[in-house]
């Protein structure tokens, strides 16, 4: 997830917005991957991932907290978001104009969302170090981020 997300940061850096929409969309496989292990306790084989059955099945799980509502409602649905500009990319864009540079703006801050999401809920880890993530997330630079 982490290498998918860098990947998503310096493409964008360097302009090259058809691989940020790439790399966006592969970065939400390993988001519910890591979600449905989270619920279901078993390990997802990222080779074999099917993103819509995963995304069904996240719904459907007990949404008894603001927590929970986030990690299977509204996570899924932003990586779906992005996930679908990669598979419908070429479909659904006029061709008089190439609307990479919009999607990939969308990507990025999805991205940056959805990595910071996940870490603000599922790292057990203390309020500084929280907010140190944050500022290497948000920094325009490709972020370093350390185990």
């Amino acid at each position: 997830m982490i290498k998918k997300y860098t990947k998503i940061k310096r493409s964008y850096l360097l302009g090259k917005y058809e691989e940020v929409i790439k790399h966006g969309g592969k970065f939400s496989e390993p988001i519910l991957a890591l979600i449905e292990n989270k619920f279901s306790g078993k390990v997802v084989n990222l080779d074999k991932i099917k993103f819509n059955e995963s995304f069904r099945q996240i719904e459907s799980y007990s949404k008894t907290s603001a927590r929970e509502e986030t990690l299977t409602l509204a996570i899924p649905r932003v990586a779906r978001s992005v996930y679908t500009l990669r598979r419908k990319k070429d479909i659904v864009h006029v061709k008089t104009l190439n609307p990479d540079f919009i999607d990939a703006c969308y990507c990025v801050a999805a991205c940056n969302w959805m990595f910071l999401e996940i870490a603000l809920l599922l790292l057990e880890i203390n309020e500084k170090e929280i907010h140190n993530i944050l500022k290497l997330v948000l920094e325009k630079k490709v972020p370093i981020v350390e185990n």
